[in-house]
């Protein structure tokens, strides 16, 4: 499957429009969410503006954050198109670190598997703070 904008899984294997499931986000974050994968409004996790851009990660703001549980969510994600099994070792090895550091400032660091994301194709981790 190509990729075509932020969702790679926007359209499914069968060539219907995805529909998400739950998640940690509000209602309204999750309503807006889903109007966006629908009318194809959803950008590039790669075209968010970086808060700070490690040589592998970039930290930004979850533009559809999870606010239905947190009053942060922040996200770390990799710089490029890739599967998680394909990332370098030196890409795995930031990782660790930056997470190492995270976990000191967030209460939760997450990674959602292959049935829970809602993109597939760039690798990614949330950043969450300060739960409701």
């Amino acid at each position: 499957m190509s990729t075509v904008n932020y969702h790679q899984e926007t359209i499914d294997n069968k060539g219907e429009a995805m529909k998400l499931g739950k998640s940690e986000r509000s209602e309204a974050t999750q309503a807006l969410y889903q109007h966006d994968i629908d009318n194809n409004l959803t950008r590039s996790l790669l075209d968010e503006p970086a808060i700070v851009a490690y040589k592998y990660w970039n930290l930004i703001v979850n533009r559809y954050p999870y606010d239905g549980k947190w009053c942060t969510s922040m996200m770390l994600v990799y710089r490029g198109e890739s599967s998680w099994c394909d990332i370098s070792q030196e890409a795995v090895i930031e990782l660790h670190e930056l997470k190492c550091r995270f976990k000191k400032v967030f209460d939760k660091i997450e990674e959602n598997g292959e049935t829970m994301t809602s993109v597939f194709n760039i690798p990614h981790i949330h950043l969450l703070q300060g739960q409701k």
